[in-house]
């Protein structure tokens, strides 16, 4: 049971980072479509229906095929709570590493 909850922490955790990833990748985009709304509801859609591009190496980390990715609502709630300075370019390093991380503790379990 412990081994299930923790798989599906990481799980969650990886989900988060994916999408803080697309985001940071997309930075413009995010900011552009976040901008233009009239609310943090209206921002939250906005950004879900965004077409963002992963870099090429998020793609060969998380194993997505797709450069296309789209937030969920989640995602999107979350990127909206980010400070500013998530988005620069010296923290994408750590979110990668993050993710690395994560893709290796989710393979080792199962």
């Amino acid at each position: 049971m412990a081994f299930e909850e923790n798989q599906d922490r990481l799980n969650e955790r990886m989900h988060v980072c994916i999408g803080i990833l697309a985001a940071m990748d997309c930075g413009a985009q995010v900011f552009a479509a976040a901008q233009a709304a009239d609310s943090p509801a209206e921002a939250r859609a906005a950004l879900q229906r965004l077409h963002l591009t992963l870099k090429d190496d998020a793609r060969a980390i998380i194993g997505i095929r797709s450069d296309v990715y789209q937030l969920d609502e989640t995602q999107a709630r979350l990127v909206l709570d980010l400070r500013l300075c998530r988005y620069i370019r010296s923290e994408r390093a750590s979110v990668v590493a993050e993710i690395t991380d994560l893709v290796s503790r989710l393979r080792i379990g199962q």
